[in-house]
C-alpha cells in the first residue's frame, strides 16, 4: 500500500519509475529545475558579457599609449568606446 504514495508530499501516485513521485510534484520539481537553470545561464551570461566588456575596454586604453590620464579623461573615454559586437 505504502508504494502507492508519492514520497514527496504523501499523495496518491499517478506515475511509475523514479523518482516515484506524483505527476504535481514532478511538474513542480521540473519548473523549479528549469527556473535555476534559466538563472545559471542569465548569471553566465552576464559574467562572460562583463569580461568581453573589460577587455574591449583595456584594448581601447593600450591603443592610447604611455600616459598620464585623470579619473574624468578616463571616465570620458570609457564613455566615448563604443560596445562590443556579439561573437566579437
Amino acid at each position: 500500500m505504502g508504494n502507492d504514495l508519492c514520497t514527496k508530499c504523501d499523495g496518491p501516485r499517478d506515475t511509475t519509475g523514479y523518482p516515484k513521485w506524483c505527476r504535481k510534484c514532478r511538474a513542480a520539481n521540473k519548473r523549479e529545475c528549469e527556473k535555476a537553470r534559466n538563472e545559471m545561464l542569465e548569471s553566465k551570461g552576464f559574467a562572460e558579457g562583463r569580461e568581453e566588456m573589460r577587455e574591449h575596454l583595456a584594448a581601447g586604453f593600450e591603443a592610447l599609449g604611455h600616459s598620464r590620464f585623470t579619473g574624468y579623461e578616463i571616465a570620458e573615454s570609457i564613455r566615448r568606446v563604443p560596445g562590443p559586437t556579439v561573437g566579437e
